[in-house]
């Protein structure tokens, strides 16, 4: 088995780092599942995302627009898919597992995301103790002690310590993981055709680095002196790659506490840190709680997920990356990609001053009033 998949699935449950899949999947092939995926037309009204999806959580937020190549709209694309989507490991990313799957380039969710989402709800809670189903261990919820991998089958699936099997492949389908959603999120910020090029489905550890090279923005690196004296920034709509993991930033609180956006056990959705002293009751918390009780049935199954211990510590975003980047070369310090927005270069603007907002201006401005919900073309 791959030592980069037996290393990363140990570390599932600490913060729910992604972990791309490394042997192809089979028999699935993408062709043969293209019912699976929604058309343009089933996703969106004149390029407007849908507000209401049958079944699922749905709260008034700003809508975003496809292809609307603003700071304010990536974030929006990112935040519709809040309790719409399930996380699934490899999720996003293709069978042959080098780059982004169909998923990740349609314009809207797919059916298979919605569908499988949708029967997930449908419990009364979430299955935290099998191994043998979805229960978001795939996702996070596999005991550290039980993640030793003994033995792969002739399909790659996962054979645990205790002898039940971990099928690696089987939902990449049906949710993302945290690359394949950013990949998503940009897919629909920049495009209004499904399945248009090649996609932006990349290891997550080095998603920013990947982005600035393309020519989109700033690569800044998050050091160890700015931890120590507190200098570190983040603003609302960078990238933010440590490590195993990425997730978009939605800024920094004045405690020093950080609000983010991210696919991570058990789903998308805003979480909040602690601040660097480890305090529960943070800035980037309470907001994190305020907005996401805005979506019942997922905070509902987050509160169960938490019961298991979802790691919210600003040092495993933070200061634990930045010092084993220290001590082993081999891994990537913590760095993040700042948007270039005036216009002038890269791909986004940012006529609304999202860059310049505190964390609480941002989700009050995304999740407003009644009357402010749609965008202006």
């Amino acid at each position: 088995m791959p030592k980069k998949i037996k290393t990363k699935l140990a570390l599932i449950l600490a913060i729910g780092l992604s972990t791309t899949p490394v042997l192809a999947m089979e028999p699935i092939i993408e062709k043969q599942n293209d019912k699976k995926f929604s058309s343009l037309k089933s996703n969106l009204t004149d390029e407007r995302f849908l507000k209401h999806i049958e079944g699922l959580d749905n709260c008034s937020t700003l809508l975003p627009i496809a292809g609307k190549k603003t700071l304010l709209n990536f974030i929006l694309v990112g935040c519709y898919a809040i309790s719409r989507v399930l996380y699934t490991l490899g999720g996003g990313w293709n069978a042959e597992d080098d780059g982004a799957s169909k998923l990740a380039k349609t314009i809207g969710l797919a059916k298979s995301i919605l569908d499988f989402t949708r029967s997930h709800y449908s419990k009364s809670k979430p299955n935290t103790e099998s191994t043998e189903t979805y229960k978001f261990e795939v996702n996070g919820e596999i005991k550290e002690s039980e993640a030793k991998i003994e033995a792969r089958d002739e399909r790659g699936n996962t054979i645990l310590k205790n002898g039940s099997k971990f099928d690696m492949f089987k939902y990449i389908y049906d949710g993302f993981d945290c690359s394949g959603f950013v990949g998503w999120i940009v897919y629909n910020t920049l495009n209004t055709e499904n399945d248009n090029g090649e996609g932006y489905v990349g290891s997550s550890t080095t998603r920013a680095e990947f982005f600035s090279k393309k020519g989109w923005g700033e690569l800044k690196q998050i050091t160890k002196e700015q931890i120590e004296n507190g200098t570190y920034e983040l603003y609302p709509g960078d990238i933010v790659s440590i490590q195993g993991h990425v997730y978009i930033s939605l800024g920094k609180c004045n405690d020093g506490s950080v609000v983010l956006l991210h696919s991570s056990p058990p789903g998308v959705w805003i979480m909040g840190t602690t601040d660097k002293d480890g305090n529960k009751n943070s800035d980037a918390i309470k907001l994190a709680e305020k907005y996401g009780q805005k979506y019942p049935t997922a905070y509902k199954w987050l509160k169960e997920i938490e019961k298991k211990g979802v790691e919210r510590e600003w040092k495993k975003y933070f200061e634990d990356p930045i010092e084993n980047s220290i001590r082993d070369p081999n891994k990537k310090p913590v760095t993040r990609l700042v948007w270039y927005v005036d216009g002038e270069k890269g791909v986004l603007t940012d006529p609304e001053g999202i860059r310049k907002m505190s964390p609480e201006k941002v989700l009050g401005y995304i999740f407003g009033n009644e009357s402010d919900i749609l965008q202006k073309s």
